[in-house]
């Protein structure tokens, strides 16, 4: 109800300021960002027989049960990173998040792949990581904003995240 009410106040033209500070923290995708684009463009890169290499498609099955997670935690409110560790800063068991339709293997990739975002865990293939020749390509995006992630899109690059869910 705020939000449409300060919405409507910007269109007619009112400044409205806060004093509290809007940072809520990095958004799960914008978390996962580059991994995500990595293992997209190694999977649109593949020139090798139909089936993929096996770490190759491992790390794609992964990246589409991180998309499917981010969009069930996004139904339920949970948008940040912050939003899914606990007070004390670690994350959220698998119990707290198993309502809204997460299975565990889900999740602990989720978690898994959000560590190595932060550099919590080692980049390892044996882990379930990566494949090690999408590992350190150019960022998929220069620029994290709306307008080069549709030049983005438009040039045959990385899909919406709602048609891999």
């Amino acid at each position: 109800m705020v939000e449409l009410l300060l919405q409507r106040l910007d269109e007619l033209g009112l400044a409205v300021s806060s004093p509290w500070t809007s940072d809520c923290g990095q958004l799960l995708v914008e978390a996962l960002w580059q991994q995500l684009s990595e293992v997209w463009k190694e999977k649109m890169a593949w020139t090798g027989c139909a089936e993929l290499a096996e770490d190759l498609s491992r790390a794609w099955a992964q990246a589409l049960e991180c998309t499917r997670v981010i969009s069930l935690l996004a139904r339920a409110g949970t948008l940040t990173v912050l939003q899914l560790k606990g007070a004390d800063q670690q994350w959220l068991v698998w119990r707290e998040v198993s309502p809204f339709g997460i299975r565990e293997s889900e999740y602990q990739t989720l978690i898994q792949w959000l560590g190595k975002a932060q550099g919590g865990l080692p980049q390892d293939a044996a882990q379930g990581g990566l494949p090690q020749h999408g590992v350190g390509a150019t960022p998929l995006l220069e620029q994290n904003s709306p307008a080069a992630l549709v030049t983005t899109y438009k040039e045959g690059g990385w899909p919406p995240l709602w048609s891999l869910v």
